[in-house]
């Protein structure tokens, strides 16, 4: 396992899979995390509807 104490994150291998979890972070930090997933949901939904757009063409 490898740990990052500046940033507050820890990560490691088990079996293949890559996990993170984040470790004490503050009140805003928490929310921009929130706020950055919600984001990546956003854009891989708009990425997945022009795809399914493109594909009817």
């Amino acid at each position: 396992m490898i740990s990052v104490m500046e940033n507050n994150l820890t990560f490691g291998m088990h079996a293949g899979n890559i996990e993170f979890q984040q470790v004490d972070l503050t009140p805003e930090q928490q929310k921009l995390l929130i706020d950055l997933r919600r984001k990546k949901q956003e854009l891989l939904l708009e990425i997945q509807y022009k795809y399914v757009q493109n594909g009817k063409d």
